[in-house]
């Protein structure tokens, strides 16, 4: 007998946070030392005294859906859907990967975000960066690229030998999330 999962309202699931990333518990193992304090599975690489597993709440967990931690999306997941979800959500949160800009947003304001802030470091119809533009060893540049809408941070670095490019997707404009 298949049953349907039953939504957990976010004005629930707000009593159910991890101690250590304040996320909802939702991602597994789910662990505790006292029944009272919980770490949730995306912490489970910190070492704490919170090694107790909490099996019973794992599996009524199981037949439940859940709002999604961040804040704006409206998907509704289920207990095995959330961690792929969170990487890929367009409201997951993400530092600014300017080293000189402390500030998080939501990735899909990623694009606005550097059209304001941080416009010379943005390539919108074409791209040309330079072995100069790296002038000192050891140095890395950063910029945002929009191809098609779609945006893409490429790091360049160079040491006394070498030169590396790395291109990273950072769309947020799937409407599968």
């Amino acid at each position: 007998m298949e049953v349907d999962n039953v939504y957990v309202p976010e004005v629930v699931a707000k009593n159910f946070k991890c101690v250590i990333c304040q996320k909802y518990l939702f991602v597994p193992p789910v662990t505790t030392n006292d029944g009272t304090t919980f770490r949730c599975g995306r912490c489970s690489f910190i070492e704490t005294n919170l090694n107790t597993p909490v099996y019973g709440f794992e599996k009524l967990a199981s037949y439940m859906a859940f709002p999604c931690t961040f804040k704006g999306c409206t998907s509704k997941l289920d207990w095995g859907e959330i961690s792929m979800h969170e990487a890929i959500c367009r409201y997951r949160i993400i530092s600014c990967p300017c080293y000189h800009f402390e500030e998080s947003l939501p990735i899909h304001k990623i694009i606005n975000h550097f059209d304001e802030n941080h416009k010379k470091y943005m390539c919108v119809s074409q791209c040309n960066i330079q072995n100069r533009n790296i002038k000192q060893p050891n140095r890395c540049l950063m910029r945002l690229i929009v191809s098609n809408g779609k945006p893409f941070l490429m790091f360049n670095y160079r040491d006394a030998t070498h030169f590396w490019i790395s291109v990273y997707s950072i769309d947020a404009t799937n409407k599968n999330v």
